[in-house]
């Protein structure tokens, strides 16, 4: 797992927070899960020195605004900790005929219900059944979405 740091400079005070690629695509991706991420992103800068053809200038600073990354730290916070249930949970699944293959995107599963299925794990933590009918307009739809995600 790579591991990464930002710094933060405030005054007299330095504070070099770690984190490794697992913990990154949380944050990166967890924002359809908890929009604080997107906030949090913002704050400390985490892309302000990133381009496509470099990655990430590791020697470059971002100046923030030291109330508002407090602000976000602390709205992220305290959304992971509404959701600390759901979030000890990480999603993979397979099937049986194809075998030694574990997806994380979406994947068809056949028919539930009489209906065609579809199993979405794109995001960390989610997980869902999504189940096609034909709409009114004789053109494929969801027509419910099931959370498989572990009960609470």
């Amino acid at each position: 797992m790579k591991e990464y740091r930002f710094t933060v400079k405030c005054e007299q005070r330095t504070i070099t927070v770690r984190y490794n690629s697992r913990e990154l695509t949380f944050i990166v991706l967890g924002e359809p899960l908890i929009p604080a991420a997107e906030d949090f992103k913002k704050a400390v800068g985490l892309w302000d020195n990133f381009s496509v053809a470099r990655g990430v200038d590791t020697k470059a600073w971002a100046t923030k605004l030291r109330l508002e990354l407090l602000r976000a730290a602390e709205h992220f916070e305290q959304a992971i900790k509404a959701d600390r249930e759901l979030l000890k949970y990480d999603y993979q699944y397979g099937f049986s005929s194809i075998p030694n293959q574990k997806n994380s995107a979406a994947g068809g599963a056949g028919k539930v219900d009489g209906k065609d299925t579809m199993i979405s794990a794109k995001h960390p933590r989610q997980l869902y059944l999504s189940l096609w009918g034909k709409g009114p307009d004789g053109k494929g739809r969801i027509v419910e979405t099931r959370d498989l995600r572990s009960p609470l």
